[in-house]
């Protein structure tokens, strides 16, 4: 596989079919990780997305945990944290349909050491 470097965006030179964008971008969608996760394990592109997807939905369970706590989760953690998550699926689903294997911002680090076999 070809990978180059464009302004810190790995891009990927290999043919990505336009289901396999489809299947990467709905993994972003909460549950939905587990349908790239499980159906296409030998596919790196899909694979990278699913796990992104995987952390944000964990990200998730974490966030409404926070906001649990009276008035400091409420009113802050539960909001900003909300949006944040939000803007971290928009962009790691805008990446998967383009065809970029782009680690989202914070969790994408995370990502790229889980291994699956």
């Amino acid at each position: 596989m070809n990978e180059k470097k464009h302004n810190d965006i790995e891009y990927i030179s290999r043919n990505i079919t336009s289901d396999d964008k489809l299947l990467s971008a709905v993994g972003y969608f909460f549950i939905f990780f587990l349908i790239p996760l499980l159906g296409k394990r030998d596919n790196e592109y899909v694979q990278f997305h699913a796990k992104q997807g995987m952390l944000l939905f964990v990200s998730w369970f974490a966030l409404l945990f926070l906001g649990l706590i009276p008035v400091l989760g409420w009113l802050i953690i539960f909001p900003f944290g909300g949006a944040g998550l939000v803007v971290l699926s928009v962009i790691g689903f805008v990446n998967a349909i383009s065809g970029r294997m782009v680690p989202v911002p914070i969790i994408g680090k995370y990502a790229n050491k889980i291994v699956m076999e």
